[in-house]
Formats: C-alpha cells, sequence, structure tokens
C-alpha cells in the first residue's frame, strides 16, 4: 500500500492577467475555488446543501452542481475571468463553506431541517456509478475514517486556509493515520484540495448523525 499527497489535481483558473510559477498558480486555483464555493453557498444555502443529500457523480448532483453555479461569484476585476475544476473539487468545497455557515447560524439547529447525506450504497448502485463517482466514493471513506479516527487535527485542519502553509502542516499530522484507511493492496494518489473537501462532507456527515432527530 502507497500514498502520496498532491498540491492539485484537474484545477484550474484561468484568467489573470499573466501566468504565474505552476506553484502559485495552482495555489491561486484552489483559493480561487474554495472562494468560489463559499460564494455560491452564500447565495443558494439550501440548494447547496443538496448537494450532499446526492451520491457523488450521478446525474441528478451533476445537474444540481450545474444549476448551482453563479456568475456573480466569478472575480472579473483583474482576477479570474471564468473557472474550470472537477465537479468533486466544487463538492469538497460546498461542503466546507456548509460547514462554515454552519458553525455562524449552530450547527445542531440548522441539521433539524437539513436533507439526509446519500445512504450507503450497494453493489448495484456501484455498478451504475461512473468512474468519478466511484472513486470521489473511495476518498470519502478514506476522509470518513479519518475523521473517525482523529477528528481534532481534521478539525484543525479544515481551520486552515486552503494552499497555506499552515494547511501543508495539518496535512503532515493526518499521514501516519492515511495508512490504516487505505484499503489493502491499494496505491491511492490523493490531490490534497480533494482529500479537504472529503475530509469537509465526511465531518458533515457526522455532525449529521449526532444532531437532534427531529427531522
Amino acid at each position: 500500500m502507497k500514498v502520496r499527497l498532491l498540491l492539485m489535481a484537474s484545477l484550474l483558473a484561468v484568467g489573470a492577467s499573466a501566468r504565474a510559477e505552476p506553484e502559485t498558480d495552482a495555489k491561486h486555483a484552489i483559493q480561487a475555488m474554495y472562494s468560489y464555493g463559499g460564494c455560491v453557498v452564500d447565495f443558494s444555502p439550501s440548494r447547496t446543501r443538496r448537494v450532499l443529500s446526492m451520491v457523488p457523480g450521478s446525474k441528478e448532483e451533476q445537474a444540481l452542481l450545474r444549476s448551482v453555479t453563479d456568475d456573480r461569484c466569478i472575480n472579473g476585476h483583474g482576477g479570474s475571468q471564468y473557472l474550470f475544476f472537477e465537479p468533486e473539487m466544487l463538492r469538497g468545497a460546498i461542503a466546507e463553506a456548509i460547514l462554515h455557515l454552519d458553525q455562524k447560524r449552530g450547527t445542531k439547529a440548522k441539521m433539524t431541517d437539513a436533507p439526509a447525506p446519500f445512504a450507503p450504497l450497494s453493489p448495484k448502485d456501484l455498478e451504475g456509478l461512473s468512474t468519478e463517482g466511484k472513486s470521489t466514493l473511495l476518498v470519502l471513506d478514506v476522509a470518513q475514517c479519518l475523521v473517525a479516527s482523529d477528528a481534532q487535527d481534521v478539525n484543525a485542519l479544515l481551520d486552515t486556509d486552503p494552499a497555506s502553509q499552515e494547511e501543508g502542516q495539518a496535512f503532515a499530522k493526518l499521514v501516519p493515520h492515511l495508512g490504516p484507511c487505505i484499503p489493502n493492496g491499494r496505491q491511492v494518489t490523493l490531490a490534497k484540495p480533494r482529500l479537504r473537501g472529503a475530509l469537509a462532507e465526511a465531518v458533515y456527515r457526522s455532525a449529521f448523525v449526532m444532531a437532534p432527530a427531529s427531522r
């Protein structure tokens, strides 16, 4: 079993007036994605929350992700003119933005009227998922394992700024827990933004389970 953590994968922010160095460009892209995710949650908190009730990679999820995009959330004043990133990346940014929103409002109170996260899938359901959907579920399984084994360090990571030095240090604390969370014999390469997004969703799912059962 081997695990690698990368800065980014399949994530771009395009439109800056001059190209930056690759690592700086990647960090800008990641930060732009999280800014965008927070913005769409601010404009449509109820609709974006529904994303987490849908199976990753499903047609319903893809349609909802397209419908919550908002041009008002794109910076056209000397920054990114448009954004492109994989759906699972946006899903993760939305999950983290919803967590922060719930922290402000009071998580338990908000969870009582939230749509339930998607239930575990049967083998038959898994067969109908796209490759991307199956991959997202695998990363979410790893994230849920990490939350169960080291919730304190996961929460500390989610309190850092994306692509920051502090985030890198927080990821380093989680690395020792990654091995036991990876299925035996698997070699896994995880982009940090993708794992961070999955960790946010895993924390959200855990909070939903712990919330009052008055739904």
